[in-house]
């Protein structure tokens, strides 16, 4: 149960109705994630379960030590490897489409996340990111790179500075919202969300862009995966 006294915690499960899934992170073992919603479970790929005091990456060492999290379980998606939950969504419960849809997360990104990737890093993403081939020939038809679907993604900072977290409809290249600097070390409450005409983004509540929108969701197809990560 969330700790009413801490603003962080509090409320922390209202708004479940409507809900197409909902990943606590508080099993604490194990190597499935439960979906509290609609049995949505996904296997862990080497990622960690984190202490209710918190944990440090290298032992003795402070600089690499997560703070507590802000609710009751988290995980340490380990980034440089391949490190994630990947939901085969048979139920098609994730295959969201039309024009309303919220994505929200809590995260901590550690001073090593901008070498992670020089371009990007996914948290939450449901996007085609696989080649059609021609069944007989083999040969290749088109190929999908996030073109489709949504997801929250972090874009790292130029020379090591604060990077920042996006929010994107149908193409993470054009239909998205950024935030402000996203400052590594500390935990924050990210929120993408769309509503048929704009995408937007929020970072512990503050606001960031805004980018107009009216299109549907396209349901990604290549492939029927919802991944959670830190790559």
């Amino acid at each position: 149960c969330p700790d009413d006294s801490n603003p962080l915690q509090a409320d922390s499960d209202a708004g479940i109705q409507g809900m197409r899934a909902y990943w606590k992170f508080e099993e604490g073992t194990g190597l499935v994630a439960y979906d509290i919603i609609d049995n949505s479970d996904g296997p862990i790929t080497s990622a960690d379960w984190a202490p209710p005091e918190g944990w440090c990456i290298t032992p003795g060492n402070p600089v690499d030590c997560i703070d507590k999290p802000p609710v009751n379980g988290a995980l340490w998606f380990k980034g440089a490897q391949r490190s994630d939950i990947t939901f085969l969504d048979n139920s098609g419960n994730m295959a969201i489409t039309g024009k309303n849809i919220s994505v929200e997360v809590w995260v901590y990104g550690n001073s090593a996340i901008d070498n992670y990737s020089p371009q990007w890093s996914t948290i939450a993403i449901k996007s085609s990111y696989a080649c059609e081939r021609d069944p007989v020939t083999g040969e290749v038809i088109q190929c999908h790179w996030y073109d489709d679907g949504y997801g929250l993604y972090y874009q790292p900072g130029e020379d090591g500075g604060d990077g920042h977290m996006a929010f994107f409809i149908n193409d993470y290249q054009v239909n998205k919202a950024y935030s402000a600097a996203f400052t590594k070390d500390e935990w924050h409450h990210v929120v993408g969300t769309y509503d048929g005409v704009d995408i937007k983004i929020y970072v512990d509540g503050v606001e960031g862009t805004s980018e107009p929108y009216t299109e549907d969701i396209v349901d990604a197809q290549f492939p029927e995966y919802f991944s959670i990560s830190g790559t």
